[in-house]
């Protein structure tokens, strides 16, 4: 039987920080609904094997693992997956990031809210104004780039969290969304909604947005100050390369 949704995991030296027994659990309550694609970009840790012995094993008929041989970062990964994942037939494809900040339980609430609408596209939004007294400079930072997003963007309304790493797409603009490579290696997500914004003038009516209602603590955070800033300044290289 096919199953409904398929979910896309890119992993990075995730061995200290993957929590199998959550993925185990979550694919084991909708095993006849959901596929795991894991996608490894190139680790040079334990994150394969972990996965094909701690997941794999024990999930052979709903997980798949694609084995990268170099880093080439997030963008090309979930790329990977989604074009894998697109040649079977799943009616919602998504991602969510390996490190669970976003919890697994997200994927259900999103996908039902997309199935039960019209919309193309559901995606996750964090209270970011809200978490100012929690991370401020982090905090910050995100909100500018969202301001900035929205700026490129232009859609009416705004997005709340254009860059929240948990998002599904109905199968049929799959294509649209992820055939051609990113220019990016990070902000695919906003090239993600700029190829759709092309493809469809009307998108942004298609587009659900999901609040979060927590996030969970992260192992080992990979956040670094000066790669937002880094990020910020390929805003508007992005912005200049779709506007050609």
């Amino acid at each position: 039987m096919n199953k409904k949704i398929a979910i896309i995991i890119p992993c990075y030296n995730e061995g200290r920080r993957l929590n199998y027994q959550n993925f185990n659990d979550f694919i084991s309550k909708y095993k006849k609904e959901i596929d795991c694609y894991f996608v490894d970009d190139g680790s040079t840790d334990d994150t394969c094997n972990i996965i094909k012995l701690q997941i794999m094993a024990k999930n052979p008929n709903n997980v798949l693992l694609i084995k990268s041989t170099q880093n080439e970062g997030k963008a090309k990964a979930v790329r990977k997956g989604m074009l894998c994942a697109v040649k079977k037939d799943y009616e919602m494809l998504g991602f969510i990031d390996a490190d669970l900040q976003i919890p697994l339980s997200q994927i259900e609430k999103i996908a039902m809210h997309l199935s039960d609408s019209k919309a193309l596209l559901a995606i996750s939004t964090r209270e970011l104004r809200s978490k100012l007294r929690i991370n401020k400079p982090r905090t910050l930072l995100s909100l500018l780039f969202v301001e900035i997003a929205n700026y490129i963007l232009k859609f009416n309304p705004v997005l709340s969290d254009t860059q929240c790493g948990c998002k599904i797409f109905r199968k049929e603009i799959i294509e649209a969304s992820f055939q051609e490579e990113f220019y990016s290696k990070w902000l695919f997500d906003l090239e993600i909604l700029l190829r759709l914004k092309t493809y469809d003038a009307s998108i942004r009516e298609k587009i659900i947005e999901i609040k979060l209602p927590h996030l969970n603590e992260s192992v080992d955070s990979k956040f670094k100050i000066y790669r937002n800033l880094d990020l910020i300044k390929e805003l508007w290289r992005i912005n200049r390369y779709f506007k050609k």
